[in-house]
């Protein structure tokens, strides 16, 4: 099982994204969490489950949500970059992603 790193960028989409599903419906909020945890553990038992996107950059979709946990695998860990709407065209992902 590799270590999981939540860097600043996603820890602020996923609260983001947690604020916008609960303001849509009330609970929805914590089933996206729950979603998203279940993704991270995902991540951490098979990291390199998942097609590389761009570069080393995998994304993990958050069932039933249109959102996908980014991340980078290295050999000490697996670092969650951001948060993002899977429905976005690959120009805006890449520049959110930074590269």
């Amino acid at each position: 099982m590799s270590q999981i790193i939540v860097l600043a960028g996603a820890e602020w989409d996923l609260e983001d994204w947690q604020d916008f599903f609960e303001a849509r419906q009330t609970g929805l909020g914590e089933k996206f969490i729950l979603a998203f945890r279940l993704g991270v553990e995902r991540i951490a038992q098979f990291p390199r489950r998942y097609a590389k996107h761009w570069r080393n950059v995998r994304v993990c979709p958050l069932r039933p949500f249109h959102i996908g946990v980014f991340y980078r695998v290295e050999t000490e860990a697996a670092y969650l970059l951001r948060v993002l709407d899977l429905r976005s065209k690959p120009g805006l992902l890449r520049r959110q992603l930074g590269m």
